[in-house]
């Protein structure tokens, strides 16, 4: 009988962990793919506008870097009043961060907190304090047009997405009666003492700074959707993609790699063009598909520079 050591153990726990959201991913990706025409896929895909949508999909990520940092800063500022960071040192925290961002989003805020350590000597508690108010603040903007659209009927009904925009509403409730109390037992943890000492003003201009970023993302894949012939109203877009951003944060695959895909198909499908319901969920999945593949592969060359400026610094 092999002997199984507690180093062996701890390594396949580590493999485990590093998988088990790649097997999340495929496993999603594969029953979506079963749902659809397989030949209308491949059909889709080949007749995917890449050039098209590399140079869109090239400036739009240039332009989320952009905002994504402002609204860092805006949180950092808020958030660690004592620590006057630029622009310039968060996007150069910011842009490794985008490589384990691949990952999932609590990887990408991770690297940063660990940079913001290691460049500027900011405490980790302190870090983790400033990006869970920048979190926090990009969960309430991302939640609130879902909720809108959840209450005016313009989202189809889903009782675990209703769950989720109750949870983050109340969550956010919760919060700002805290800050507004400001309890002993509660503010002088070092680990929520940043988001008090941001205090509501400082929460709601995280919030408004967050606001770019999303409203980026929706005009980046409102214009995708077109470039693949799907004719999404505004209106529509404005409540039905937020709910495909805030599901693709759940920490469950790389990047929301099958998460996204799978409520693309649910909540797109009718607008796209073809005479089946295959057609359209095809068109989809394909627009789906694409601008994942391209925005990771982006997002990485963004990252990789970010490393490369950084061990010049070092």
């Amino acid at each position: 009988m092999p002997i199984v050591t507690g180093g062996t153990t701890a390594r396949v726990r580590r493999l485990a962990r590093a998988t088990a959201p790649w097997l999340v991913a495929a496993a999603i990706l594969a029953a979506v793919a079963a749902s659809v025409d397989r030949a209308a896929l491949a059909s889709a895909l080949a007749a995917a506008p890449i050039a098209a949508l590399l140079g869109l999909m090239a400036a739009a990520v240039a332009a989320l870097v952009a905002a994504d940092v402002f609204a860092l800063w805006v949180a950092v500022r808020a958030a660690l009043p004592a620590t006057p960071l630029s622009p310039r040192a968060v996007l150069a925290a910011r842009a490794p961060s985008y490589l384990l961002a691949l990952l999932n989003y609590g990887a990408g805020a991770g690297g940063f907190v660990y940079l913001l350590r290691r460049r500027h000597g900011i405490p980790v508690v302190d870090g983790i304090g400033a990006v869970g108010l920048a979190t926090g603040a990009f969960l309430l903007v991302l939640a609130a047009p879902v909720g809108i659209g959840l209450a005016g009927g313009a989202v189809p009904e889903a009782a675990g997405l209703r769950w989720l925009v109750a949870a983050i509403g109340a969550g956010g409730a919760i919060a700002a009666v805290a800050l507004w109390w400001r309890p002993a037992w509660l503010a002088d943890r070092a680990l929520l003492r940043p988001m008090f000492d941001a205090g509501l003003l400082g929460t709601a201009r995280a919030a408004a700074a967050r606001v770019p970023y999303v409203a980026g993302l929706l005009a980046l894949h409102w214009a995708a959707l077109r470039l693949f012939g799907v004719r999404v109203a505004w209106p529509d877009a404005l409540a039905r993609l937020p709910v495909i951003f805030l599901l693709a944060a759940v920490p469950i695959s790389p990047a929301g790699l099958g998460t996204t895909q799978a409520a693309s198909v649910v909540l797109l499908a009718e607008f796209a063009p073809g005479a089946t319901a295959d057609a359209r969920a095809a068109t989809v999945l394909a627009y789906s598909l694409s601008t994942q593949v391209v925005g990771m592969a982006l997002w990485a060359s963004v990252g990789l520079l970010g490393l490369r400026a950084l061990d010049r610094r070092t």
